[in-house]
């Protein structure tokens, strides 16, 4: 995508001290903010894109690198966002980590940079592999899409939307209700939620939480899920593979949380 692109341009001039390329990448007023904190109170400080690239683009003795992570890309006509969390390495060692935010415009068919946010902190932060952008989505460890994915996925059944709800489970997928009796194929699965399906609304779970996790050649990912339900908090789990269709799930658990404080009354309750 020509705007991610763009983005790993800028992280890649910046590895090499290319201010003239850095310089092609931004519009002409571009700024960029870093937002940090003292005291608890935030502080914001501005500068232009001139001083920015004349300071990264600098000779120095040691050797800087940026690593994007996650993002998150909206795209509104001639406007772009892309936020982004980062990893800054100096000498190979992890130094900070925050948050960019990129706003994009677009002139023509050429997009630019106009505004970068970052914050900063040194606590709290969790490696970023070394490859580009590019490279990690080539493996398809796109947590992005497996949460579109997964969303959608609950939309569907929130519409009863029956196609869009089974084409997502494999032929051969399996889901695991909170009923000790209810491990299903999709196609018994599909038999006993038909009726619901009939309803405006089949059952609405809301995603709350979610964590996701890829296999090394990212062709297969699991994921534990946090979700509002009519039930209350309850907590899905499942796997996924990569098809020429897209993701499929193999197997989704559905089950009910239960307090730590309640469930001596919850084994009385169902014994």
């Amino acid at each position: 995508m020509a705007i991610t692109s763009l983005i790993q341009k800028l992280f890649d001039a910046m590895h090499s001290n290319d201010s003239t390329r850095m310089r092609s990448l931004f519009t002409e007023n571009a700024t960029i903010e870093t937002i940090t904190s003292k005291n608890n109170i935030p502080f914001k400080t501005q500068v232009s894109k001139n001083s920015f690239i004349d300071g990264v683009g600098k000779k120095h003795l040691q050797t800087w690198e940026e690593r994007a992570g996650d993002y998150h890309l909206t795209i509104g006509g001639n406007f772009a966002a892309c936020l982004m969390n980062y990893t800054f390495y100096l000498n190979d060692s992890l130094h900070h980590c925050g948050i960019n935010n990129f706003e994009l415009l677009k002139s023509g068919d050429q997009w630019k940079i106009d505004k970068i946010t970052d914050t900063r902190q040194t606590t709290g932060c969790s490696e970023i592999p070394s490859n580009s952008i590019f490279e990690r989505e080539n493996l398809t460890h796109d947590t992005l899409s497996i949460n579109t994915f997964l969303n959608d996925w609950h939309k569907a059944a929130a519409k009863a939307d029956e196609v869009v709800f089974f084409d997502a489970m494999d032929e051969n997928g399996i889901y695991i209700g909170t009923d000790a009796t209810e491990c299903w194929t999709r196609q018994q699965f599909y038999d006993w939620a038909l009726k619901y399906f009939k309803r405006e609304s089949a059952w609405d779970f809301t995603p709350v939480s979610r964590n996701v996790y890829f296999s090394k050649d990212g062709k297969t990912a699991w994921f534990n899920e946090l979700l509002d339900t009519w039930m209350g908090v309850c907590r899905g789990s499942g796997t996924l593979h990569l098809t020429t269709n897209g993701w499929k799930i193999d197997q989704y658990h559905l089950s009910v949380t239960v307090p730590n404080d309640k469930i001596n009354k919850f084994i009385e309750l169902v014994k």
